[in-house]
């Protein structure tokens, strides 16, 4: 009887060790969490409430024999945007007339500032003045990982040229047009 207990005893030790190795706790422990930071892609044009604007050659003050001023300006606007891009990649800014027609004898073009100074990142560089047609054209590059803060004076200042085309005063008729510019955040690379 002693024997068959001894051997019960031990059986249930083996048994027991060999399961206490399977669920040993040690002094460490670890597990992952995975990060994940999405692609982000936003450009919006402020102040919201009054991006709408109007430009107009004007005859006040026009004496006879002179021409209407060469060309009207407007900077009231500002290019806001937030940037994430991936590895080795870069995004810039396009600007295009999506709708409406520029009257005969005029052309529309547009330059964007350097970045007022507010958000961080990398901003990239305005590419100059353009002229705005149906096909996009770059106004800023170089844009990274960024942000330019939210709202009117912050991001990039964006100034409207509407001018007489060079030799064009002869076809410039009593007109009204509405453009429709848009603006567009594209990856580069």
């Amino acid at each position: 009887m002693k024997a068959i207990i001894k051997i019960l005893g031990l059986g249930l030790a083996v048994i027991l060790s060999v399961n206490a190795s399977f669920a040993q706790d040690t002094y460490f422990d670890s597990h992952t969490i995975g990060l994940e930071i999405p692609a982000v892609a936003l450009i919006d044009i402020e102040p919201e409430a009054s991006k709408n604007i109007n430009m107009a050659f004007s005859a006040i003050d026009l004496e006879a024999g002179n021409p209407i001023a060469a060309s009207v300006l407007d900077a009231t606007l500002w290019l806001n945007v937030t940037s994430i891009v991936g590895t080795a990649q870069t995004r810039k800014v396009t600007a295009e007339i999506s709708a409406g027609t520029v009257p005969e004898g005029t052309t529309l073009a547009v330059e964007a500032a350097a970045n007022a100074g507010f958000g961080e990142g990398t901003f990239g560089a305005p590419l100059g003045q353009i002229t705005l047609s149906s096909t996009a054209g770059d106004l800023i590059s170089g844009i990274g990982s960024c942000y330019t803060e939210n709202g009117g004076s912050k991001g990039y200042n964006i100034t409207y040229v509407w001018a007489r085309a060079a030799g064009g005063f002869g076809s410039l008729l009593n007109f009204t047009s509405t453009v429709t510019i848009t603006y567009t955040l594209v990856a580069v690379n």
